[in-house]
């Protein structure tokens, strides 16, 4: 099966051993962001200097459509970048992507930075 990202699982296991290295991941609070039958969605963050992820999963069969958007203390946050997808994804690293109708395809995950 070809991975139109050109990467393979052990790129994507070391990207996410990075990640898993920030504070933000080790000591951060986390918030569920979307539950549902489909996809399973949640957002970690560090406080003030440290960089907010959304973490989006998609178990299901089919496309999801939904609204992604980071809700912490008061402030609602609807843009990201994406810092990681699964290989299976033809979404480039880098993409900016808008929170309020983030879609996903069956099968695939994303780590996104939330843009304060």
């Amino acid at each position: 099966m070809h991975d139109p990202s050109g990467r393979n699982p052990l790129q994507i296991y070391r990207a996410l051993s990075q990640l898993r290295k920030e504070t933000t991941f080790q000591k951060g609070d986390l918030r569920y962001v979307v539950i549902s039958n489909l996809v399973f969605s949640f957002a970690r963050y560090a406080g003030a200097g440290n960089p907010i992820y959304l973490v989006v999963l998609n178990f299901g069969k089919t496309l999801s459509l939904n609204d992604h958007s980071v809700i912490i203390k008061d402030t609602v946050y609807k843009k990201g970048t994406i810092v990681l997808t699964s290989s299976n994804m033809t979404i480039k690293i880098g993409s900016k992507v808008d929170l309020t109708s983030l879609q996903i395809a069956a099968g695939h995950g994303l780590v996104i930075k939330v843009e304060k």
